[in-house]
This record gives C-alpha cells, sequence and structure tokens, in this order.
C-alpha cells in the first residue's frame, strides 16, 4: 500500500483536491484509482471529491491502494544498491532478464525485487523506470507506486560503461535512426523509416585495438548503444548478436555504471561496481577503468 500525505499550507486556500493532484503531476490513471480507493482521497481523515475546497492546516492524505505482482517472488542475491519509500535501485547481473517473458517466468530481476520488498513487507508491483537488456548489467530504477515512477521518469539521467573493438574518438554522436531487421524478430539496425535514436559517447581509453567509453542516451531505442556502436565500426566486445564472441567475456560488455534522479526535494544518485568480467577485459586489453567518483562526474 502506498499513501501520500500532503499538510496543506496557506498558498492552497481556496483551491480544490483536484488542483493539488495536478500540481503533484498524478496521471489521469492515478486520479481515477485515488477515486475508486474509498479511501483514497481523504481531507481530515474524512472521505471527499476532488472537488473539495481546501484550507490552510488540511490534512490531505491519498492512499493508492494495493497494487500487487503475479510474479513469484525469488531469492536470487540481487544486491540493492539504494533504497527509500520512493524507489530501490537493484544491482542487475548480466546474465538475468530485467522482466518475465513468454518464456521466463523466473530467475529475472522482477523476481527478486518482489522477494527484496516481501522481505520488507511490502506487497507492491514490479516498475522498473529503466530497463536493461539480458547481457547488459547495472542499475535499474524500480519504483514502488505509479506517481514515483512517473516522477523519476521525468528526471533520471544515467551513464553507462562500455568496451568496444577498434579506437573511438576523443568523444562524439550517432544520431542514426534504429529500425528492426526485415530477417528478424530481434535484431535491429540504423536505416530510413526508423526511430529518432541518439548516442552520446566520450572515450576514456583506449589501448591494444580496443576502447573504453562512458555512453549517455538521451534516446532509448531496443539495443541502442550495441546497433550505433557495431554500425559505425565499433561493435562491443563479446556481442555475439551485433559482433562477434570474445574470449575473456561471455556477453556484450555493457554495464549501466550510474543513475541519478530527483524525487520530491531529494537527489538520489547510485553507482554500480564495474562487474568482474568487464574488469578482466580491460586489465588483458590494458583499459584503465574509472573510479567512482569519476563515475559520479559523468552523469
Amino acid at each position: 500500500m502506498k499513501t501520500i500525505t500532503v499538510n496543506l499550507t496557506e498558498e492552497y486556500t481556496g483551491k480544490t483536491v483536484k488542483d493539488v493532484l495536478n500540481s503533484i503531476g498524478l496521471s489521469s490513471r492515478c486520479i481515477s484509482r485515488l477515486k475508486n480507493n474509498p479511501s483514497g482521497i481523504m481531507l481530515n481523515r474524512r472521505r471527499v471529491t476532488v472537488r473539495a475546497v481546501l484550507h490552510a492546516g488540511d490534512l490531505l492524505e491519498l492512499d493508492f491502494g494495493d497494487d500487487v505482482s503475479s510474479f513469484e517472488p525469488q531469492n536470487l542475491g540481487v544486491s540493492v544498491l539504494y533504497e527509500d519509500e520512493y524507489a530501490a535501485v537493484f544491482n542487475k547481473p548480466g546474465d538475468m532478464c530485467t522482466h518475465p517473458s513468454h518464456d521466463i517466468q523466473s530467475g529475472t530481476l522482477a523476481n527478486a525485487a518482489l522477494w527484496h520488498f516481501h522481505q520488507g513487507g511490502e506487497n507492491i508491483t514490479f516498475r522498473a523506470v529503466n530497463r536493461l537488456d539480458r547481457g547488459t548489467s547495472g542499475t535499474v530504477i524500480c519504483a514502488k507506486d505509479a506517481h514515483s515512477s512517473r516522477m523519476i521518469a521525468q528526471s533520471y539521467e544515467k551513464v553507462y560503461i562500455c568496451v568496444c573493438h577498434g579506437t573511438l574518438p576523443p568523444s562524439g554522436t550517432f544520431d542514426d535512426p534504429i529500425r528492426r531487421c526485415a530477417d528478424s524478430s530481434m535484431r535491429r539496425e540504423t536505416g530510413e523509416g526508423g526511430q529518432n535514436a541518439v548516442t552520446r559517447f566520450e572515450r576514456l581509453s583506449a589501448s591494444g585495438g580496443y576502447s573504453l567509453a562512458a555512453v549517455h542516451l538521451p534516446t532509448g531505442r531496443t539495443h541502442q548503444i550495441r546497433v550505433h556502436f557495431s554500425c559505425a565500426g565499433f561493435p562491443l566486445a563479446g556481442d555475439s548478436l551485433y559482433g562477434r564472441p570474445h574470449e575473456v567475456i561471455a556477453r556484450q560488455a555493457l554495464h549501466c555504471a550510474a543513475v541519478k534522479y530527483r524525487i520530491g526535494r531529494k537527489t538520489v544518485v547510485a553507482v554500480s561496481p564495474i562487474p568482474d568480467d568487464i574488469c578482466r577485459l580491460t586489465e588483458s586489453c590494458a583499459l584503465l577503468l574509472p573510479s567512482e567518483d569519476e563515475i559520479i562526474s559523468l552523469l
């Protein structure tokens, strides 16, 4: 159950509940949910409609009710990088799917997150604000309610670390639309008719025919980093779908190293340690990894 409490100050005098709901950014779906919940909108402990007029000193409570996922909770040993009443940031392993699918119903981050929330007495749905491909490791933000999900999605930033073949320019931008390949339901390619996609990168290190880069995504398309780097002639190390396998790493060398977002008056920064397989890869390629402080500075 998720409840938001608003202590009303002088500025709210004469306004309606609906004015407050709109001012805090609730979607029409969230407002409908509040209306349909018998204890959804409580003013001074009494149920009211969105037309109720407010006064300074009033207590407004918004109860979104129970919101439970149907996935099986599983203890999968996934670590939590940060948590508060609004969200948790999980450290997704590289061999794990973010969300169950038709073929995969267990062993995903969703299953692990539900187990973690249940341990804390929270029976809530799984809301991944950002999602990572299977084979990509790192930070995933899971909001605890629809309103928090909406607020975080409007403000979050993330930075990826990747290792690719070739020597990248010091910095640059890939600005090529991405579309589904005609002969594959999984692969993507750049080309006319695709969705707008922009990838910005900064080379952090280069050695022996490899580059280590920090990557930002103004847009979020399926396989975006992998497609853009591959189509530009710099496939990610270990990416068997868009490049070729690698003897040191059994997946694409791509890691969501840090996220930053705002919720209310709070700014949250969470950093995921570089996983062992990418550390081994960078060591074998003589690439220098950034420190945690350097990663945070890239946000």
